[in-house]
């Protein structure tokens, strides 16, 4: 039931995804199309090279100084910090859905306040999933700088996710990173 309930919500998000896109392009002049169609490439690119399977899958989760294995067959990291929940490996896990996915509100002790936020680092080497460095301007586009965001900790080198744990793909012998950050 569940595995048949995540296919549904897959298939619905790309109908919508497919009209939305057929929705801009017929609203859109020839420059603003072209540019549509390159950010759409660019999406599904990133997607590309990641399949989703039933088999088993090995991570580790460490939500501050917390370190826990998961065997599950999850494909995403919402789904994998949830299954957590259930088997008693972390005590909490709240989030609020929006456009951009799932926002995570609480996990384990982490409960940010004020200017606080759990940030979402791994160790996938993955250009689509790794946030480039850079910095955010006043008309709030990105200039990159080269690179990507990293966070050192106990000895390993974790990437700053470039997306949510709504996309973030569970891959095999990952590690996932949860913080308490400010901003």
């Amino acid at each position: 039931m569940k595995a048949n309930a995540k296919r549904i919500i897959s298939l619905i998000l790309v109908a919508v995804v497919a009209v939305t896109t057929l929705v801009a392009f017929t609203a859109c002049d020839n420059s603003e199309m072209n540019a549509l169609q390159k950010k759409v490439q660019e999406l599904q690119d990133k997607v590309a090279d990641y399949e989703e399977t039933d088999a088993e899958k090995t991570i580790t989760v460490i939500v501050g100084d917390k370190s826990t294995t998961l065997t599950t067959r999850e494909n995403r990291m919402v789904f994998a910090l949830s299954e957590l929940v259930e088997k008693g490996n972390i005590s909490a896990f709240k989030y609020t859905s929006g456009s951009y996915g799932a926002f995570i509100t609480e996990l384990d002790a982490f409960a940010p306040q004020g200017n606080q936020y759990i940030s979402v680092y791994h160790t996938i080497d993955n250009d689509a999933y790794k946030q480039q460095s850079g910095t955010w301007n006043p008309d709030g586009s990105f200039t990159a700088t080269g690179g990507f965001d990293t966070k050192d900790y106990n000895g390993a080198t974790y990437y700053y996710s470039s997306v949510g744990i709504s996309t973030l793909p569970v891959i095999d012998g990952a590690t996932y990173l949860f913080l308490l950050e400010s901003f």
